[in-house]
This record gives C-alpha cells, sequence and structure tokens, in this order.
C-alpha cells in the first residue's frame, strides 16, 4: 500500500498523461501513460523486494556474527565466498558446491547410529551421480536432485545442531575449538605469541587440545555454517537477480521514453533521472551493507567493516551505468550523439 502511495504521489507530480503528450492522438498518449504507471510500478516493486530482502538477510547475519558460530565461517572453503556469484560465471550450475557438502558430510560426526549413517551417506552418493551425470540435460529433474540433496544435508545440520557436544561448545561461547597450544608445558615464546596474535585476529587454529573431541566440534560447526553459506548464496544470488532486472528495467524504459519525439523530452529525461538516482541510492546502500558486514566479510577473506571501492563501483556501474547514460543523452543530445554512434549505421540498415 505504501508502494502504491508513492507512485500515485510520482504519477501526480510528474502527469505522465501531459508529459507523454504524443503527436499521434490522445488514444497514444493514454497508452503511452499506462505504459509507464506499468514501468515504474514493476521497477519499484523490485526495488522494495530488493530491500525488504537485505534486510531480512541481514537480522540473520548478524544474529551469526553474534553467535559462536561465527568462527566456523572464518574456516569455510572458498568456494563459499561470494564473489562468484557477481560474476556472469556465478550463474552456471557448479559441481563444488555438493561435492564440498558430500565431503564434510563423510567426516562430521555421527549422530546416528553407525548403520543409518552408512546409508544415509550410499544415499547421498548417489545423489551426487545423479547430479554428475544431469549436468547438460533436463534442468527440471536435476533442480529436483539438487532440492533433495540439500534438504538431506539440512536434516543432519539440523541433528548435529542438537548434539550435546555441540550445544556445550555453544553454551561455553567463545572460539569454537582450543587455541592454547601451550598447555601441554610448552615454553616457546614464538609459538604462544602466534596463537595469542590468531586469537586477536579472530581466527582459531583448527584443532585443539583440552576440549573434548575438538576436532569434531570443529568439523561439526564448519559444517552447520556451511549450510547456512549455501543458504546465503542463494539469497544473494536472488539479489543479484533483482539488480539485473532493475537495471534492464530502466535501461528499456529510458530507451523507450527517450527514442519516441514526445512534445516534452527534456522534462521526461530528468524526471527518469530523478528515478534512477532514488533506485541506485538504496541499491548502493545495500552494497556497502553487504561489504561491511561481519559474516559475508569472513566467507570472502575480506577485513569486515571495510568497503572494497573497486567492486563497489564496479558493481554500481553494472548496475546503474547503462540507464544513467542514456539519461543523460536525452538531456545532453551532444553526448548521447557520441555515446551511442555506434547503433546509427544498424539503424540506417534498418531504415
Amino acid at each position: 500500500l505504501l508502494l502504491l502511495l508513492c507512485v500515485l504521489i510520482a504519477c501526480a507530480v510528474l502527469h505522465p498523461f501531459l508529459l507523454f503528450t504524443s503527436i499521434d492522438g490522445e488514444r497514444m498518449t493514454m497508452l503511452y501513460g499506462f505504459t509507464f504507471i506499468t514501468a515504474l510500478w514493476t521497477i519499484a516493486w523490485l526495488w522494495v523486494r530488493f530491500i525488504a530482502i537485505w534486510k531480512l538477510l541481514r537480522f540473520l547475519l548478524e544474529l551469526l556474527e553474534g553467535s559462536t558460530m561465527r568462527f566456523a565461517f572464518s574456516r569455510l572453503p572458498k568456494t563459499f565466498s561470494l564473489a562468484p556469484i557477481w560474476s556472469y560465471a556465478g550463474l552456471r550450475r557448479t559441481l563444488i558446491l555438493p561435492m564440498r557438502w558430500f565431503e564434510y558430510r563423510k567426516v562430521a560426526p555421527q549422530v546416528i547410529s553407525p548403520e543409518q549413517n552408512a546409508n544415509q551417506i550410499e544415499k547421498e552418493a548417489e545423489l551426487i551421480d545423479q547430479i554428475v551425470f544431469g549436468l547438460g540435460s533436463d534442468e527440471m529433474s536435476l533442480d529436483q536432485v539438487y532440492v533433495r540433496f540439500s534438504e538431506d544435508q539440512n536434516r543432519y545440520a539440523a541433528l548435529l545442531a542438537s548434539h550435546s557436544v555441540i550445544e556445550a561448545s555453544w553454551k561455553r561461547g567463545g572460539p569454537d575449538v582450543d587455541t592454547d597450544r601451550t598447555a601441554g608445558g610448552s615454553n616457546d615464546s614464538k609459538e604462544t605469541k602466534h596463537v595469542s596474535s590468531l586469537c586477536r585476529d579472530d581466527l582459531p587454529v583448527p584443532c585443539g587440545t583440552s576440549l573434548p573431541s575438538p576436532c569434531e566440534v570443529a568439523v561439526a560447526n564448519e559444517y552447520i555454517a556451511m549450510r547456512f553459506g549455501a543458504y546465503v548464496r542463494y539469497v544473494t544470488l536472488q539479489l543479484k537477480n533483482l539488480m539485473t532486472f532493475m537495471s534492464m528495467g530502466l535501461f528499456l524504459l529510458l530507451v523507450a521514453a527517450v527514442s519516441y519525439p514526445f512534445q516534452e523530452p527534456q522534462n521526461i529525461a530528468w524526471s527518469l533521472i530523478v528515478i534512477v538516482v532514488i533506485l541506485l541510492f538504496g541499491i548502493g546502500t545495500v552494497l556497502l551493507q553487504m561489504d561491511r558486514d561481519a559474516i559475508l566479510s569472513r566467507m570472502s577473506e575480506t577485513p569486515p567493516g571495510e568497503v572494497k571501492r573497486g567492486a563497489f563501483l564496479l558493481h554500481m556501474l553494472s548496475v546503474g551505468g547503462l540507464p544513467v547514460l542514456t539519461a543523460l543523452s536525452a538531456v545532453f543530445p551532444s553526448m548521447g550523439n557520441v555515446l551511442f554512434s555506434w547503433i546509427q549505421p544498424m539503424l540506417t540498415a534498418l531504415h
């Protein structure tokens, strides 16, 4: 309802039926006006969804950073980094992630009977085989196999979370593994300094000596963190899809608005520039918060709280570069002639 109110206010300010006055008559003006309102509503709805999804995901990430699970995210394989999903290569179906899940599953602590555990691993191995042989075939059936395999991994992660040793490590707090290697009586000052520096960097060593089954605790926490990491990757990939749709929607809306000889092209261009700036401000805010998030930084091996300026600018250019250039070319025709001179031969050929 709030979004609908905002769109209605925007229409009241912009007066689309006056703004898109057409030389082809009143009916064509009404058609352009309704098309503009529908397109504006669609893009605004994607923008609201984008911000709302990130708000929920950010709440989950803050909960994870406030728990002892945070240490496990620092030790995840870097294949769980978010960097690949921002490139087109990240959209391809990959075997790496399910193979990593299965690898951890085989070495995770057993919380069910050995016979049930062996049967479950055999079942998951069959699903892995189906995923391997399903690549390049029917995507629908492959998606179903992925879902079944992920559900099995999630169920086992839930069982691990209820394990008494894991629960005890969470209640104890602090690093999920022991970092005091000098407990056995060694007085090596160099080693002590190295371990303490790791503690200060919030990156505990993988295994310790004083906790019961410290390696199993570490592996179990990493396995559970891996399932959270898979979920985070999935949500951020959907955020990328929303950004792509917003970028292309804005670009096509701008092209449609500036390619027809309306009576007020400058007003249309400036109105669309204001809309582009508002949308890019919201997207840029989310991208900044993602760069500064502690859990995402742990997964990507970047300092938490810091912004990767190069990556941030690249993402902003990929989202708003074409819409901004198109809008500026409408306001400044000379710039448009230079920027879009490469498509002039194609237009001439079409004519």
